[in-house]
C-alpha cells in the first residue's frame, strides 16, 4: 500500500514536471528510535521507504519549475512548515541573478542553486535536488537514493541506488535533469521497550 502510493505521487510529480525519466532509484529501511532523557524520536521501530527517479528536460529551466510549484500546490503538497518560508520556485528566482553574475552573466549550472527543503502531503514528503554531469551533481546522485529521514540503527535495509554514471549520460542528451524523491513511512512502534 504504502509502496503503491509513494510510486503513485512520484509519478503525478514527474507528470507535473514534464521530461523524460532517465534514471530511477529506492530504498527501504527500518530503524531504531532513538529515546532517552536527550533524544525522543517517538518510535521505538519505523519503517520508511523512499522512491526516486531523475527527469530530463528541455526548456525554460525557471518557468519548468514555476509550474511544477504551481502544479504541486494545486494537488495538495505543502511547505514542511506554515507559512511557506522557501518553495523551489521562490528559492530559483531568488538565486538565479545572483548565480548568473557568479558565473560572468552566463546561465550558472542549476546545480548551484538550491532546492528548498521536503513538500509534504500527509505521511508523503517530496524531496527535489538539481543533478547535472558535475562533480556537484554526481555527489547528489550517489546519496540521492538514502532516505532522508529517520535513526542509523538499521535493523533492514533494501536499497537500489542510481546508475550515476548511466543517469548523466542519459541526462546528458537534455539541457536539464531534476532528480525528485517521493518517502514515506509504512510501519511504526511507538511502544518503548
Amino acid at each position: 500500500m504504502a509502496a503503491e502510493g509513494a510510486d503513485n505521487a512520484l509519478e503525478h510529480a514527474r507528470e507535473a514536471l514534464g521530461g523524460t525519466m532517465v534514471g530511477r532509484a529506492l530504498d527501504d529501511g527500518c530503524y531504531r528510535g532513538q529515546n532517552n532523557y536527550k533524544v525522543n524520536d517517538g518510535y521505538d521501530h519505523r519503517c520508511t521507504l523512499r522512491r526516486a527517479v531523475v527527469i530530463g528536460f528541455d526548456g525554460d529551466f525557471r518557468e519548468r519549475i514555476r509550474v511544477l510549484d504551481r502544479r504541486l500546490f494545486a494537488v495538495g503538497w505543502a511547505c514542511y512548515r506554515d507559512p511557506c518560508p522557501e518553495t523551489l520556485s521562490g528559492e530559483v528566482d531568488a538565486y538565479w541573478s545572483l548565480r548568473k553574475d557568479e558565473y560572468g552573466g552566463a546561465e550558472p549550472p542549476t546545480t548551484s542553486l538550491p532546492s528548498s527543503s521536503m513538500y509534504e502531503r500527509g505521511n508523503q514528503h517530496l524531496d527535489v535536488a538539481y543533478v547535472r554531469a558535475d562533480r556537484a551533481g554526481r555527489g547528489t546522485l550517489e546519496r540521492f537514493h538514502h532516505r532522508g529521514r529517520g535513526g542509523f540503527f538499521t535493523s533492514y535495509e533494501r536499497a537500489r541506488p542510481f546508475e550515476v554514471e548511466a543517469t548523466l549520460e542519459r541526462a546528458s542528451r537534455f539541457e536539464y535533469a531534476v532528480a525528485l524523491a517521493v518517502e514515506t513511512d509504512y510501519f511504526e512502534d511507538a511502544e518503548f521497550g
